[in-house]
């Protein structure tokens, strides 16, 4: 076949991401040849592509009765069914193709892959990972799949040199370096680096700007504690101030040095991200929601903290306004937060 309805014109549309314009594209293509091994095959891709996990599927069905021996259709199907939930299918078609063709790593990084969500499966991932890297050892996504099979067993020492190697193999793979980044956790600015990292080299990854909103949750979050504990120790030089004019030094002064610490913190947060993750961020917070919440309860406390901390006679209105408000904030985002990671 040649003309615009090419298979290796409709694949290059598809590796270059313009994925609307391959689908119209094979529906001309299969309007010719509708059993034709390769275009369905596409068309399973190209679903998959466009996050219709149920047209994938009926794609890879139909590919699998055109030509039901082809390991790669059985592979298709185990992915379209992983995406639907239907973990155990997934995992049954993922063994298919190893039957049809044990000497293909990618079927053996299709086993792996369907194993993480089949329930009592993870040793047969763990097994079909070490044989595609037998098979294929300088793959880099046979490591990364023996990594994350491994952090789902626990094996945290195995899966931190499966994602090292799989780096040392592909310093590009984005989901390498964001599965490393969170598993070494060494701290919410190196978690923060790697995220940036990872976005840098993938803009698209849902895990890492996922990621990042942890990070900013929980760096919130500190900042909040601090702010609370500065405005505690500024209220006590209030309250001191009202018995004895010269009481308020040490709580005063506390509570300035616990200000500076959360300026400090947020100027080598932000000094840590790139400008891509800074970006992300800043449209994040924007919207409405939990994290727009955080920040706000994390910047009144600390802006309430330097108004009572250096001037304490406009303090004390200030804090009788905004003390209360803040404190059915940060309950209410208290159970928020709690609620959300119940759903997870």
């Amino acid at each position: 076949m040649t003309g615009p309805e090419d298979p290796a014109l409709i694949e290059a549309m598809l590796d270059t991401g313009r994925v609307e314009r391959a689908g119209e594209m094979l529906a001309a293509a299969l309007a010719q040849q509708p059993g034709s091994p390769r275009l369905l095959q596409l068309l399973a891709r190209q679903r998959l592509l466009a996050d219709d996990a149920a047209g994938a599927l009926d794609a890879a069905d139909a590919l699998v009765s055109a030509a039901p021996g082809e390991p790669v259709a059985h592979q298709l199907r185990a992915i379209a069914l992983g995406v639907l939930d239907r973990h155990e299918e997934a995992f049954a078609a993922a063994v298919e193709s190893v039957r049809l063709d044990p000497l293909d790593a990618s079927t053996h990084r299709s086993v792996a892959r369907a194993a993480l969500g089949a329930r009592g499966r993870l040793q047969d991932g763990w097994a079909a990972a070490c044989r595609a890297i037998e098979l294929e050892p300088a793959e880099p996504d046979s490591h990364f799949l023996l990594g994350v099979v491994a952090e789902s067993q626990q094996q945290r020492a195995v899966a931190l040199e499966a994602y090292r190697r799989t780096l040392a193999l592909d310093p590009e793979h984005a989901a390498a370096l964001n599965n490393l980044t969170l598993l070494e956790d060494g701290g919410l600015a190196r978690v923060a680096l790697g995220m940036t990292q990872t976005l840098a080299l993938d803009p698209d990854s849902e895990y890492a700007r996922r990621n990042l909103d942890g990070v900013l949750e929980r760096f919130c979050w500190r900042v909040a504690g601090a702010g609370f504990l500065g405005l505690v120790l500024a209220a006590d030089a209030v309250d001191a101030a009202s018995e004895d004019p010269t009481a308020t030094g040490t709580s005063r002064l506390l509570a300035l040095v616990v200000l500076a610490a959360a300026l400090i913190g947020a100027a080598v947060f932000r000094h840590t991200l790139e400008p891509v993750a800074r970006t992300y961020l800043a449209r994040r917070v924007r919207r409405p929601g939990r994290l727009l919440a955080l920040v706000v309860l994390a910047v009144g406390l600390v802006l309430t903290t330097g108004v009572v901390g250096v001037s304490p006679g406009p303090g004390v209105l200030v804090m009788g306004v905004l003390g209360p408000v803040l404190g059915l904030l940060a309950v209410g985002l208290a159970v928020w937060t709690a609620v959300e990671r119940g759903r997870r």
